[in-house]
Order: structure tokens, then sequence, then C-alpha cells
């Protein structure tokens, strides 16, 4: 199925947000997906789950489709550079959730970033997903933003300092674990987006 799809195992690992060598065990029969896993890798694959698990070709195509009132927002990861972002899963999420509550005016400029680090906890969990608006750069006002720190995305909250007297303002950027905080001018911070919706991991 994975090479009907002229994908490598490394596109799929990467698009179930998996390792290569769990699809290979798949493959080689070492081990088997979970029941939840299975769903969204015949999904991805565009087979039916039957298949996929026994190999079934009577089993009718399952169609999927996104549910009704909900807007597809991508999940992305990173590369070596803030512009090198590449999209992951698709999630379904309630407009009117994207429209009232994210203040978003339009979700095309949305996506979904998985917390990587523990350093905005407990606010923001190791696992967690935030909801990203790519058209909100600004510092101001102050809130939570994904800037970029040199070296990859990272979780922060911003607040603009006014500079001394004839001086450019300053951003603050600080962490909630360690109270770890650091200024840098506000016009040299790389903001990726500011983070307007929360997905909490359980």
């Amino acid at each position: 199925a994975r090479e009907n799809r002229q994908m490598t195992q490394q596109e799929v690992a990467k698009l179930l947000g998996l390792s290569r060598a769990a699809i290979a065990q798949w493959e080689s029969d070492t081990t088997s997906p979970s029941i939840h896993t299975a769903a969204e890798v015949s999904k991805l694959l565009e087979v039916s789950p039957q298949w996929l698990a026994f190999g079934i070709s009577t089993a009718p195509k399952i169609e999927y489709r996104k549910p009704e009132g909900c807007l597809e927002i991508k999940e992305a990861m990173f590369g070596e550079k803030p512009t090198d972002m590449q999209e992951g899963r698709t999630w379904n999420v309630p407009e009117d959730y994207v429209r009232a509550e994210l203040n978003a005016n339009t979700h095309s400029q949305l996506f979904i970033w998985r917390v990587e680090s523990p350093n905005m906890a407990p606010l923001y969990e190791y696992g967690d997903k935030v909801i990203v608006d790519l058209a909100a750069k600004r510092p101001t006002p102050s809130g939570t933003s994904l800037i970029w720190d040199g070296i990859g995305p990272s979780l922060n909250q911003v607040t603009v300092v006014p500079g001394a007297a004839g001086k450019s303002p300053l951003a603050r950027v600080s962490s909630t674990a360690g109270n770890e905080t650091y200024e840098v001018a506000a016009d040299k911070l790389q903001i990726i987006g500011r983070v307007r919706g929360l997905l909490k991991h359980v």
C-alpha cells in the first residue's frame, strides 16, 4: 500500500509522527500498529482497515470526509531554518472555535505545532499541541509566541519593553519553567507566529 502511494518509510513515519524503524517493523511483521494507528495508516495510504489488517480485498474502499462545520488545519514541523516548514497530519477544528475563540481572520495562516520542550510548563506541557497564527508576527501585545531561537522553534512568553531614549524597544523573552529571561532588540526577534489555541495532551 505504501509503495502504491509512492511513499518512503520515512515519509509515512513523518506524517504519522513516528520513527522510520516503527514502519519497517510493521512491514516485516515484527510488530503491529495499535488499532488507532492502523486506522490512521489506512486513511493515509487510502486503503480499508480490513485490507491493511487482514488482506481482505473485497471490503469496500472507505472514503474519509471532513466533518461538517470544521476547518482543516495542518500540523507543521521545522527543518534547519524557520522558513523550512513541512506539513504533517491534517486536523479538523470546529469553524466556530477558529473564528470566535481563536480570534483568527482566516484559517489559512494557522498551523498546529507539537510542543517539544517543557520550558513553558505547566501552561504548555511536552506533547501538547498549539495552534499558531503565521499572520501574527508582532511582539505586541504581550503573549505566547513561537519564535526561532537560532537553532529551532521555541515556545516563549514575549513582552515588549520600551527602549532607553533614542533606542529601539526590546523584546523580553521568558519561560515559565526556571524563570529564564533574556532581552533582544524587538526588530531582531524572529517570531514565527502567535499562539492562538491549545490542544491539551492527556
